[in-house]
């Protein structure tokens, strides 16, 4: 698969035009080899308004995406930086990239009881959910780091947290609140982006053992936990991305396990602002090989939409992450249709941001 990570931006779709997704309209953010990287994984973005800022364009807000990006390959473990970028033109053109976080050069420094680094037992950070609080004007990017992959003990949830527009970060470590929350030491931010209610309440996807969100009513001071989320028989779920529908519940649309027969993604709602969420339930529509995958909620016209896009192998290429496909739904998540095919052969991870409509896949 590519190791870059490209754009799409403009606004959604409609349901049957993909000219938009031509191969040439796609912008790439973040190419392998730039700082010393050999692959860029785990694509989040999110919008924030930048009314005042100098550089604001007529938009009104500017695009910040994110990245993992991958110093020595594209193995899961091994060392790596967040790295940052930034579009004041909707996803058309984006600047220089900047870095949020880079791994310390010792795990030891990190976490005495680790002693191994930079092998593939050297796990490093991992992004990771991003979301902005329109009260506080804060974006708050959740990550772990964990030294080795032998010691989940010594694994840390960190937030980075910016009040410039992701010109400057300030990063906390959250691991003893979460704990106190009830949640794993492996629990780990979504992979995709999160969402403030009208009540003010952030909401931010993740996953332990199973698919669990949390949330904070302190502007990101505290947090607590919603139920952790398994699925039915042999199915599984992890990382997750949670969207709002036209009646204020929520949606969580999940990834699911190599052991689910349905080799489909997973959903379930919430009808109490994301304290907690039903049972898991299959999207037959929405085939995946066991992959991140994102959901949104645009509104266009009246009608409240869905947006999925994940990768959607059919048989015989379960297993494979292809087929990168984006799918609409009118029904709150009960049905999904078709809407367009994204070009790539290969569609590793993706992240859409529904202020922006803004797609992010690699």
């Amino acid at each position: 698969g590519d190791t870059n990570i490209y754009s799409i931006g403009a606004g959604c779709p409609s349901k049957t035009d993909d000219s938009q997704l031509a191969a040439g309209n796609a912008t790439k953010v973040f190419a392998r080899g730039e700082n010393s990287t050999a692959c860029y994984r785990i694509p989040l973005a999110v919008r924030v308004p930048c009314d005042g800022d100098a550089a604001c364009s007529a938009l009104g807000y500017v695009l910040l995406a994110f990245a993992e990006a991958r110093i020595v390959n594209c193995c899961d473990f091994g060392p790596k930086r967040i790295s940052m970028s930034r579009s004041y033109t909707g996803g058309a053109s984006w600047e220089p990239q900047r870095t949020v976080w880079t791994d310390p050069t010792n795990a030891s420094s990190h976490a005495a009881s680790c002693a191994k680094c930079y092998g593939c037992d050297y796990t490093g950070s991992n992004l990771g959910a991003v979301v902005f609080d329109a009260h506080t004007k804060t974006v708050l990017l959740h990550f772990t780091f964990q030294p080795c992959e032998e010691h989940a003990s010594c694994a840390s949830q960190m937030v980075a947290e910016s009040t410039t527009l992701g010109q400057s970060w300030t990063v906390r470590n959250i691991t003893a609140q979460l704990r106190s929350a009830g949640l794993s030491i492996t629990w780990n931010g979504g992979p995709g982006t999160g969402l403030q209610l009208p009540s003010g309440r952030l909401i931010v996807p993740g996953f332990a053992q199973h698919s669990q969100p949390i949330f904070s009513d302190t502007h990101g001071a505290t947090y607590r936990a919603a139920n952790a989320i398994p699925g039915q028989g042999a199915a599984g779920t992890s990382e997750n991305q949670v969207t709002v529908l036209a009646n204020g519940s929520l949606l969580v649309n999940m990834r699911n396990t190599p052991t689910d027969p349905c080799h489909c993604r997973q959903q379930a709602w919430s009808h109490d602002g994301g304290s907690s969420y039903g049972l898991a339930a299959p999207a037959p529509n929405l085939t995946d090989p066991s992959c991140q995958g994102s959901v949104i909620a645009t509104e266009s016209g009246g009608a409240h939409l869905l947006w999925v896009t994940n990768a959607g192998s059919r048989p015989p290429h379960y297993q494979s992450r292809m087929n990168g496909l984006l799918h609409v739904s009118t029904t709150g998540g009960e049905t999904w249709d078709l809407a367009l095919k994204i070009p790539s052969g290969q569609l590793n991870f993706e992240c859409e941001s529904s202020a922006a409509a803004l797609l992010l896949f690699a």
